[in-house]
């Protein structure tokens, strides 16, 4: 996971629903519940129009050509950073994101993100076009970042975990670990760092939108 920083088919119905922590409550409060659907269906457009237009050697290029519409909402109240997660069987088929606000418009964010999940995540392979029936959209809203002083003080379900070593750090998203102990023995692996190494650890607070 980075620390950064049309096919003519009926479009699939789209179905949403957000989580919230109590830290993190305010980060889509800009955004009412047309507006945050908008988001995920967005998202998905994205997608289709990624992998769905074009074999997976030229995904990066069709992504970032690809025509979708914008729509028209107060992204601009939106000042959070933002990874944006593709789901499928619930194992993480690809991520891509920042943790820090980088002053762009919601959605050339979430584009260029969408693009990358499906095409950039070194961890795998392009997304098919024979996958998207499968694959969920999951945009995460960055907000508190905390540290904690042991791993038992994040809860894998609700928080995320910033991992950092010196010049070595590694995100996970809430959802993608079942344990604490798995979640900080990933998080180090993607960090590049050995088991027993010393590292700094973060709590992250987020809003969540799941596409269903």
């Amino acid at each position: 996971m980075k620390l950064t920083k049309s096919c003519n088919k009926t479009a699939p119905i789209v179905l949403f629903f957000f989580c919230l922590t109590a830290q993190a409550e305010s980060l889509l409060s800009p955004l009412n519940s047309a507006e945050k659907r908008r988001v995920i269906q967005y998202a998905r457009s994205v997608l289709e129009a990624t992998v769905s237009t074009c074999g997976a050697a030229d995904a990066k290029i069709c992504g970032r050509d690809a025509r979708t519409t914008t729509p028209q909402v107060n992204s601009a109240a939106i000042s959070s950073g933002i990874f944006v997660t593709l789901v499928k069987s619930n194992q993480v088929r690809g991520c891509y994101g920042t943790l820090f606000p980088d002053g762009r418009d919601l959605y050339a964010s979430i584009h260029e993100f969408v693009v990358a999940a499906a095409t950039a995540d070194f961890r795998h392979p392009p997304v098919r076009a024979s996958e998207l029936k499968d694959i969920v959209i999951v945009i995460s809203f960055i907000g508190a970042i905390e540290p904690v002083s042991n791993i038992s003080e994040i809860d894998p379900k609700t928080d995320g975990l910033l991992l950092r070593s010196g010049g070595h750090a590694a995100v996970l998203l809430p959802g993608e670990a079942r344990t604490a102990s798995w979640q900080i023995k990933e998080a180090k692996r993607q960090a590049g760092l050995q088991a027993n190494e010393n590292a700094e650890l973060y709590r992250i607070h987020t809003a969540t939108l799941y596409e269903r």
